[in-house]
């Protein structure tokens, strides 16, 4: 009876590793075919796959990236802004140095002018606009641009700003990804 079971099991085995390794690969295997009226002949067809970037996918990224730039401490600017996490947001590395630049400037003003230790933004609110489509090469520019409440917390008190932000971004298709191009701040 032992032995039964066994064999059994050998075979169940036997038969799922056949599964995986041969018969699984042969039917997941698709070929898009077109039938031509003109020549009754079978013909077939080049499928290129293409990203579908949904709208709510883009204001999404904005919104966490809004919210991981501008929650940091303006004394610690230069440690935080230079954080693969937020290098990772930018399209390219030149795109990144700019802000990172304005940033640190903006961020070194509010530390030693102002006597800002923590800025802290939790809900920012906004609109994203499709701002255009490059050919077919499958370009596509946003702009989502809102307000953020910000608390400011110093040097024995705690402030509330509203700050006007705009994000830019760019998917440069299915090579290229999403990356944002600039951000601009404003009181």
């Amino acid at each position: 009876m032992k032995f039964l079971m066994v064999l059994a099991a050998l075979v169940v085995f036997a038969i799922s590793v056949m599964d995986e390794v041969y018969l699984r690969h042969a039917s997941n295997e698709r070929h898009v075919i077109a039938l031509s009226v003109e020549d009754a002949k079978w013909r077939e067809l080049v499928v290129d796959s293409q990203d579908i970037v949904h709208d709510s996918v883009i204001e999404s990224l904005s919104k966490d990236a809004v919210v991981t730039i501008f929650n940091y401490h303006p004394g610690r600017a230069r440690e935080h802004i230079s954080s693969e996490k937020i290098k990772d947001l930018f399209l390219t590395d030149s795109h990144y140095e700019k802000f990172r630049s304005q940033f640190l400037t903006w961020s070194d003003h509010e530390f030693r002018v102002n006597n800002i230790s923590i800025k802290e933004t939790i809900s920012p609110r906004g609109q994203l606009y499709r701002v255009g489509v490059a050919g077919g090469a499958g370009v596509q520019i946003w702009k989502y641009t809102g307000y953020m409440p910000m608390l400011d917390r110093g040097v024995g008190q705690t402030d509330v700003a509203t700050m006007k932000f705009e994000v830019h971004l760019v998917y440069l298709g299915p090579k290229g990804g999403v990356g944002i191009y600039g951000i601009r701040l404003t009181r």
